[in-house]
């Protein structure tokens, strides 16, 4: 048997609690999100909403965005033309990126 955690997703094998006794009412209140299943328990993806997929892709492009805005900045001051109109390229193309990905969540496709 396993143990899961239906609120952090968590699996393992072994009793939250470890392998000393504790009262079973000790254990209801303590571990209330833990549940014994079968050695072959599959947990279910969460269900995440419009907001939290939102939240999510901003966290996945973000650092994406500050980097190509950094390197633009320092190519910009250096002189280098053409490296900062190709970063200009690159940031536009991960821009146009975004925006699809974003509108598909928004638009629930």
């Amino acid at each position: 048997m396993m143990w899961y955690n239906s609120k952090s997703s968590e699996l393992q094998s072994t009793p939250p609690w470890g392998a000393s006794y504790i009262a079973q009412e000790v254990i209801e209140e303590l571990y209330l999100d833990w549940q014994q299943v079968s050695d072959d328990f599959i947990p279910s993806m969460p269900i995440l909403t419009k907001e939290q997929k939102l939240v999510a892709l901003d966290a996945e492009y973000e650092s994406q965005f500050t980097e190509l805005a950094k390197a633009w900045a320092t190519a910009s001051m250096c002189g280098n033309n053409v490296l900062s109109d190709e970063i200009k390229i690159e940031y536009a193309k991960l821009k146009e990126e975004y925006n699809t990905k974003q509108e598909a969540i928004k638009n629930d496709r």
